[in-house]
């Protein structure tokens, strides 16, 4: 699929051709989704941060850091797998315009 588009500098436009592959898009959003998940959960069952001597005053510090630090990696994954959503659904996009295009050029006589 090849859709035109505008680059250049502002207030200039120039006709670029742009080229859709909803296959490579879709398996894209696969691999981003993937590794979303993975982001979210790469620090699950790995080995903490916490002190290995209880009473030690780094420990509650070592803890909050951990709990930041797992915490920002599940939005970070989130947002990557939401990503992946978003290109896959483009891709859909793509390809339900190309079908309806086919359809009413299919329609027109020869």
């Amino acid at each position: 699929m090849h859709q035109q588009g505008s680059t250049g500098q502002p207030g200039v436009l120039h006709q670029q051709e742009v080229t859709v592959q909803p296959e490579q898009l879709h398996r894209i959003g696969r691999s981003l989704g993937d590794h979303g998940q993975r982001v979210a959960s790469g620090l699950a069952g790995l080995p903490g941060l916490a002190a290995p001597t209880p009473g030690w005053s780094a420990g509650a510090a070592l803890g909050a850091l951990e709990a930041a630090v797992q915490s920002w990696s599940a939005r970070l994954g989130g947002r990557i797998t939401q990503t992946g959503e978003a290109v896959r659904s483009a891709a859909r996009s793509y390809e339900s315009a190309d079908a309806r295009a086919a359809t009413r050029l299919s329609g027109l006589p020869r």
